[in-house]
């Protein structure tokens, strides 16, 4: 990006661990997921240089059930992202972020609504100088879709998304799309 790339930035490294247990029944499933990645050589978004390090550690916990017709899933995510040795949050990373689905497949197609609740975040302010950090509210977003089908490998897809035309941000001082809807056609051939 002219005026902001640095040329002397190396790869940044991983090291992550993680540990799950899953459990499917085929109507039932189940997970919870721990993790804990380091970050050596973290690209700093505030001011596009490398930090000593930044840790990333959390759980995700997933349940879904599935009838002939219906389905339920959802999941939470619980994060702590820190830039070290400062320990200061990492910006633009929510602490907790929640997922609900629910759908319903017929013969004709798939009707889905789901909803995606996000916590606060951090971000910077660039426009003052020095960067300030900032808090960006949480919000939640509702969406819904459907999937019908019009002959054999032929699908229309169609979604709504923010349909409540929430105003939200998650980068600060840029907006986001408000209500948006997609319409398309889908092929899907047989496989050989």
């Amino acid at each position: 990006y002219p005026g902001f790339g640095n040329p002397e930035l190396d790869p940044q490294r991983n090291r992550g661990q993680e540990a799950a247990l899953k459990y499917d029944d085929g109507s039932l499933s189940a997970s919870a997921t721990i993790y804990r990645n380091r970050i050596r050589g973290f690209i700093d978004p505030r001011t596009n240089r490398q930090s000593a390090q930044a840790t990333l550690e959390g759980a995700t916990l997933e349940a879904g059930w599935r009838g002939t017709q219906w389905g339920v899933s959802g999941s939470i995510d619980f994060l702590d992202a820190k830039e070290e040795p400062t320990g200061l949050r990492l910006v633009r990373r929510a602490d907790r972020t929640a997922q609900l689905q629910v759908d319903r497949r017929d013969t004709w197609g798939t009707v889905f609504a789901e909803w995606l609740l996000v916590s606060d975040r951090e971000d910077l302010d660039f426009s003052s100088s020095p960067s300030r950090r900032v808090r960006m509210g949480g919000y939640g977003l509702v969406n819904l879709g459907t999937q019908v089908n019009l002959a054999p490998g032929w699908q229309l897809l169609g979604r709504v998304n923010n349909l409540t035309d929430k105003d939200y941000t998650t980068s600060f001082g840029y907006s986001t799309l408000g209500r948006t809807l997609f319409v398309g056609v889908q092929y899907q051939g047989r496989k050989p």
